[in-house]
This record gives C-alpha cells, structure tokens and sequence, in this order.
C-alpha cells in the first residue's frame, strides 16, 4: 500500500516512518456568517478541495476534519487522539501510532468484502437460500448493485431470498 500524505506537513510513525507531505494539501471548504455583537460567527463547511481522486493501491492520509467530510474509503487521518501519541515537552505530537478510518467508511469496506465473498460463492454455485436469508440487508443490497455475478446462473431460491432482502432495503423495511 502506498501513502500519500495530503496534509501540510509531515507525518512521522512512532515506528520511526516518516511520509512526507506531498505539496497538495486537501482541505475542506469554510463558509463565515457575519460577526455578532459578541464577536461571534456561524461557521459551515463545504465540499473537499484537493483531494485526488481515488488511485489503486493508494490510501490518501488527510487532516481529521477532511476525514470527517468525506465517505471514502481510501482515506486516513493520524491518530492524533490515540494514548500511544509520542508528545514533546511542550505537549506537541511528535509521532503518531498509526492512523483512524471514519467508522462509515470502514463499514462500506467490510460490506463490499462481504459482498465480494458471496459473488465469489454464487459464481462457483455455492450459495444457497439458507445462506441468502442470513445474509444482512445491505450485504445483498450491495450485491444487487454489482454486474460480475449472473442472476440467470442461480436457483430461483436463491434469487428470490437476495431479492426480498434488497427490496426489503430499498422500500425501508430493515
């Protein structure tokens, strides 16, 4: 896996890696309200700016907030709330332990694992109706989405079970 540090300065592993900054620095866009009388101001974000788009075999090292911002799973901020953070004298973080996925994106990562397993087992004539009604929603949902099994190619059980769990999904049952 290769990183590429989309922050604006380098970050350095407590295991001594360094990945240097890459000279683009994503960030996300910041919308100002006018100030009150308190010296205060709304503030909203925006869209992300700078940030590539996804590259195979590249996972894209971004500030938390730009993690925040986005869905993808090809993103990863320093852990720069984790215990194991190395911290100069005066409280800066010198090195990081390692780095945090958003919780949405790292499930998106394990329903499209699921979802690879279950063509795999439809694609060599494996899965069953048994296995179809265990399966969650959004698992079948995904692979619904997918065009590299052939529905044509499973027993009708089987279709039927994945059918009832996607369109289970799609009218908001589950």
């Amino acid at each position: 896996m290769q990183f590429i540090n989309l922050t604006s300065h380098d970050v350095v592993l407590n295991s001594g890696v360094t990945i240097p900054a890459s000279g683009t620095v994503a960030r996300v866009a910041a919308n100002y309200g006018d100030f009150d009388a308190d010296g205060i101001a709304v503030q909203s974000f925006g869209q992300v700016q700078d940030l590539p788009d996804p590259a195979p075999g590249v996972t894209y090292v971004v500030s938390a907030l730009v993690l925040s911002a986005s869905d993808r799973t090809d993103l990863v901020a320093p852990a720069t709330g984790h215990p194991d953070c190395v911290r100069d004298d005066s409280g800066r973080i010198s090195s990081v332990p390692g780095f945090v996925q958003s919780a949405k994106a790292a499930a998106q990562a394990d329903r499209r694992a699921a979802a690879d397993q279950v063509v795999a087992a439809l694609n060599a004539g494996t899965f069953t109706a048994a296995d179809a009604r265990r399966l969650p929603w959004d698992v079948a949902n995904s692979v619904f989405a997918r065009d590299d099994w052939d529905p044509d190619a499973v027993t009708d059980g089987v279709f039927d079970a994945l059918q009832d769990l996607a369109d289970a999904y799609v009218g908001g049952v589950q």
